[in-house]
């Protein structure tokens, strides 16, 4: 339960002590009151906020009024843009938890907020849009953002970031977790899926080009479905459907995308690849900007 964890978290005490107080309290009460009651009243009393988060795995298109907490993971530039004779402001970052990571779009007010990599924050009021990079969050004038709040769960607060150095593919060396701006430059023809202990799996690899050098490139689970825009289950379908050759026609050749993922050596093919752990589109708009604030014009 979220709201089991919250009190641990609040209290210190271990899950198994929360149980006891738990049971301490139906005591109290004469055993009229079920153990979720007791411990929404312990909650009360402690004065914690006992409306249930969500987690980004469980975030669903069309789902508003959501309320999460998230660790930033990486910050870009504000845009400001007109639109029907009005100036509006939107700030993408990435940000994620234990279960994963999303790009979270911050919208006018919400779009000045001073925000950095580490940073915790809680949304509330944000609605799930499905968009061609996957889910997104968005926070407009109905929703609102803090920023290191002081009830954000301990686990978030040690998850790491997974911050990697941006370089370019002809100096990535094995071992080494990098990120790179690129393209799908050639799909291998090969089976998508592999059986796992969970059932089948995607996986997808092709060879990226960054322009200063190609790789071949490995994408598995959820970069696969990244890399797809489709979930495994709807790939599985799509394949058994209209066969593996319609599945692989999804695949995105020459489009620009920054990639995360892990340089190794292949001792079979004698050259580096890369595992690829992260997929995100790249917006044309904040590529331009990135490009002219770095001088490259």
């Amino acid at each position: 339960m979220e709201l089991l964890k919250k009190i641990a978290e609040k209290t210190g005490k271990s899950e198994e002590e929360i149980w006891e107080l738990i049971e301490a309290k139906r005591k109290e009460l004469d055993y009229l009151i079920s153990e979720e009651g007791a411990l929404h009243i312990i909650a009360s009393e402690l004065k914690l906020d006992t409306k249930e988060t969500s987690k980004v795995e469980g975030l669903q298109a069309g789902q508003a009024g959501v309320e999460i907490f998230l660790k930033v993971m990486n910050v870009f530039d504000m845009r400001v843009f007109e639109r029907k004779g009005r100036t509006g402001r939107v700030r993408n970052i990435i940000a994620g938890d234990e279960t994963g990571r999303l790009r979270v779009s911050l919208w006018d007010n919400q779009a000045e907020l001073t925000l950095k990599e580490g940073d915790i924050i809680k949304v509330s009021g944000g609605y799930v849009k499905e968009t061609d990079r996957g889910p997104e969050l968005r926070v407009g004038t109905r929703g609102s953002v803090q920023v290191n709040p002081e009830d954000a769960p301990e686990g978030l607060k040690s998850l790491r970031t997974g911050s990697v150095e941006e370089k370019p593919l002809k100096e990535a060396k094995p071992g080494e977790l990098i990120k790179f701006r690129g393209v799908l430059v050639r799909l291998f023809e090969r089976e998508p899926f592999f059986e796992s202990k969970e059932g089948k799996q995607l996986i997808i690899t092709g060879l990226v080009d960054d322009g200063s050098a190609s790789m071949r490139a490995i994408f598995f689970r959820r970069a696969a479905e990244s890399l797809l825009g489709l979930s495994t289950e709807k790939a599985i379908e799509l394949a058994e459907i209209s066969g593996r050759g319609a599945l692989l026609e999804k695949v995105p050749l020459l489009r620009d995308f920054l990639f995360y993922g892990k340089v190794q050596y292949n001792e079979y093919s004698d050259s580096n690849e890369v595992i690829v752990n992260r997929v995100f589109p790249v917006d044309p708009a904040e590529e331009v900007d990135r490009i002219i604030e770095r001088g490259f014009y």
